[in-house]
């Protein structure tokens, strides 16, 4: 299996070059209204490094946010306030709002097959509500850099910046994005021709990427992860959920405070009905004494529609708990590959 690069070299100016179009992003959360720019016709935003599951090296999701960076501040207006390095998740809404940011950019990323399947989530500051959330595949540097063009997109025109009037004052060594595929753009600042974010092993026999189908129009909002496991796990599962869906629906989280997500379905729906909404139960048992005492995690998955009723439910359990929320997924994907429920 090819994997990803640790260790992306900063310094001097950088060519990202199209090596042809990659698939196409699909939003699941139509960008809310958002403030009005600041009069100099500037929206600022805070990046913080992807999370990381599956074999993906250390850092690679530095790397990401690295080149969001890149791209989305490579024109005029939007400026990259900062990424967040070493900022816990708790706190990225307080952290953005110390830097003075309109938005923070966040995501999660695991193992595809070659690649890697990527969560990415933008929040408005001022409100700590998700404005727009999109889901996608990456396999090189463009794919990336893709993301990130699109990212920056939905940041300008929900801030009500003149997009057009923008691409005309990009500068001539840095030109305006004109496409969210295959990306051609110089970023300045990472040194040398990065060709691509993924390098086979050698020493592994390169495995074929799998063929994951088109995801469905119908998407999924996951909601946290409740139960009795410590606060912490209950994080994790959360975050496993939401990685492990994404690499086969449109997913996105809720734009409000779900503490019971059946009797909350129609508010967390809203007016968008072409949704599912996605969440668990988890609950931990400590085995044996000992040397061979560990902790088994039992995790149920519930999916419902946007009126509140069941369409799905499973369990497993396994002393993994990213394993044990993966078989939920697994067998709901077999069961509803199209998320029909």
């Amino acid at each position: 299996m090819r994997r990803l690069f640790g260790v992306m070299i900063l310094c001097s100016c950088v060519a990202l070059v199209a090596a042809g179009p990659s698939p196409a992003p699909r939003a699941l959360v139509t960008p809310s209204p958002a403030p009005s720019p600041a009069a100099s016709g500037q929206v600022s935003v805070v990046i913080y490094p992807f999370d990381e599951s599956g074999t993906l090296q250390p850092k690679v999701g530095l790397a990401v946010a690295q080149i969001y960076a890149q791209v989305i501040g490579s024109s005029p207006g939007v400026t990259v306030a900062a990424i967040g390095t070493n900022v816990k998740r708790a706190d990225y809404l307080t952290y953005a709002k110390a830097k003075k940011a309109d938005y923070y950019i966040s995501g999660y990323m695991t193992t595809l097959g070659s690649g890697a399947a990527i969560v990415e989530q933008i929040v408005t500051v001022n409100s700590g509500i998700i404005t727009y959330s999109q889901s996608g595949q990456i396999y090189d540097v463009n794919d990336a850099a893709s993301l990130a063009v699109q990212a920056r997109t939905v940041v300008l025109e929900a801030s009500g910046i003149d997009t057009e009037g923008l691409a005309q004052q990009a500068p001539k060594s840095t030109p305006a994005p004109t496409s969210t595929n295959g990306a051609q753009m110089n970023l300045g600042g990472i040194g040398g021709m990065v060709q691509s974010l993924f390098k086979h092993d050698a020493k592994t026999k390169a495995s074929p990427a799998p063929i994951i189908p088109p995801k469905p129009s119908r998407g999924m909002i996951v909601a946290r992860v409740a139960g009795s496991a410590p606060s912490g796990m209950l994080t994790d599962a959360t975050n496993d959920l939401m990685r492990g869906l994404g690499v086969y629906y449109n997913v996105a989280a809720p734009t409000i405070a779900v503490t019971n997500a059946s009797q909350q379905a129609n508010t967390i729906c809203g007016t968008n009905r072409n949704n599912t909404i996605v969440t668990g139960t988890l609950s931990q048992e400590r085995i044996g004494g000992g040397f061979r005492a560990h902790t088994s995690s039992t995790f149920t998955l519930d999916v419902y529609a946007c009126f509140g009723a069941t369409l799905y439910h499973t369990q497993a359990t396994n002393d993994d708990l990213q394993k044990a929320v993966e078989t939920t997924i697994k067998a709901y994907q077999t069961a509803h590959p199209d998320n029909n429920g």
